[in-house]
């Protein structure tokens, strides 16, 4: 989906994995996933920053929350722009 800012977020129901998961967050129970990485030589902070961006803005899992509505047992997930 394009990105559009007039258009209202589009929610999605929790596939059977993440429901799980989110199951087992409410019992207390983290669910974290972490990266840690090492670059040698040179760095350039504003390239790295860019690369960062792009590859966010092209994978919609790198912007997925989940938001819980009133009365809904599960929450949704809704994809950032």
């Amino acid at each position: 989906m394009a990105p559009n800012s007039t258009m209202a977020p589009a929610a999605f129901r929790l596939s059977s994995q993440q429901e799980r998961a989110w199951q087992q967050i409410t019992k207390g129970i983290p669910a974290t996933a972490q990266l840690c990485l090492r670059i040698r030589g040179e760095r350039d902070a504003a390239k790295l920053a860019r690369s960062i961006t792009s590859v966010v803005s092209n994978y919609e899992i790198l912007r997925t929350v989940l938001r819980r509505q009133s009365g809904v047992r599960l929450p949704f997930q809704v994809i950032l722009n």
